[in-house]
């Protein structure tokens, strides 16, 4: 986009769903990081309910990255060079760190073959689940385009209702039983860039968006509060725990709306302020691959954040949880901006023998 068109809302929506990002990792009770570990004797009680309603706000997050990426790269041409860029930057992330964590004192980190040649290829290996499925979207981006010019309206709008029935209403009322994994797959993130897409060629009608938003959150919230009740009937709560899921009822039209609600209020500062914002978004990447190396992971949650020490203390337990999401955040993105600094060299060697070839 152009400087003086330039809408750096949804550069400020990237940063915000970073964040959402962190904060999903920091509220997840079913892995061995965040809050697995911490058991939480009442589930009322308030830094629990807080855990659940930031978590709640917070999973539009992955929805909102791949309709950005949508919105913008159906009009556009996906680039070799920016594909290599980002594979590279992955494997800098992945085997880097993993060396690094080898020689570091407190990491329990060794060295050997087998988890060698696994940092060394995270796309093949799904070190990061979401670049995986992000990559092939890009490469698949041009075909999706083609599509994409050819249909009409009409058809363009039977086609997300059907897949909107698929894949979001039956798997919110039966489960999920469709490819879409629960959002964690190719097959999702397609669906996300043809909605995008749409949103980009017909517009939609101004509605209260934001508002639309948070209904839906507190909505997700309140079956959250509901599911903890369901604790000792599995097969209920087991049915509710679909609606979490990033193509649930609740999930996708509250990424849909967030995500419209900041593409139809733009910021066009030319200041220090909108620049800011704008370079903070081109960096946000780093802090997914930082946080979520496989190796720095836990040390991340289970040694340097460590929730279990502040489980009796319930106000002290939220202050940590928002400062560690903005701790990790910002460490993400000063990290980025190092790597984009030593490696810009690399960078720009890319594009000029990519230039007068495939771009």
């Amino acid at each position: 986009m152009k400087e003086q068109t330039r809408n750096r809302s949804i550069d400020l929506l990237k940063c915000i769903s970073m964040l959402m990002v962190v904060a999903l990792h920091a509220t997840n009770t079913n892995a061995e990081y965040g809050l697995g570990s911490v058991a939480f004797a009442d589930p009322y009680q308030p830094h629990a309910v807080f855990s659940l309603l930031l978590r709640a706000v917070s999973l539009v997050a992955v929805d909102c990255f791949v309709l950005i990426t949508g919105y913008f790269l159906c009009t556009a041409d996906a680039r070799v060079s920016k594909a290599l860029k980002l594979w590279i930057t992955v494997f800098i992330y992945s085997f880097g760190f993993y060396l690094l964590l080898c020689i570091v004192p407190f990491s329990s980190t060794k060295l050997s073959f087998d988890e060698a040649i696994r940092s060394a290829f995270p796309v093949v290996n799904r070190g990061y689940w979401f670049f995986t499925a992000y990559i092939i979207l890009y490469l698949l981006s041009p075909f999706l385009n083609r599509l994409i010019s050819s249909i009409s309206e009409r058809d363009h709008r039977i086609l997300l209702m059907i897949l909107f029935v698929l894949f979001v209403i039956l798997t919110s009322v039966f489960g999920d039983q469709s490819e879409a994994n629960g959002g964690y797959s190719l097959c999702w993130f397609i669906i996300l860039y043809l909605t995008a897409s749409y949103l980009r060629k017909h517009p939609l009608r101004k509605l209260p968006y934001g508002w639309i938003y948070l209904a839906l959150s507190l909505l997700q919230f309140g079956v959250m509060l509901l599911r903890v009740g369901l604790k000792e009937h599995p097969n209920a709560e087991n049915h509710l725990a679909s609606l979490a899921s990033y193509n649930s009822i609740l999930v996708f039209p509250a990424a849909v709306s967030l995500f419209m609600f900041f593409l139809q209020h733009p910021i066009k500062s030319k200041g220090k302020m909108g620049k800011a914002i704008s370079k903070i978004a081109s960096l946000t990447f780093g802090v997914y691959l930082l946080h979520e190396h496989p190796y720095l992971r836990p040390i991340i949650w289970n040694k340097l954040v460590c929730f279990d020490r502040f489980v009796d203390t319930p106000l002290k337990f939220i202050a940590v949880m928002i400062g560690a999401v903005i701790a990790i955040f910002a460490a993400g993105i000063l990290t980025e901006w190092i790597r984009t600094l030593v490696f810009r060299p690399i960078d720009r060697r890319i594009d000029e023998k990519l230039k007068q070839t495939i771009i």
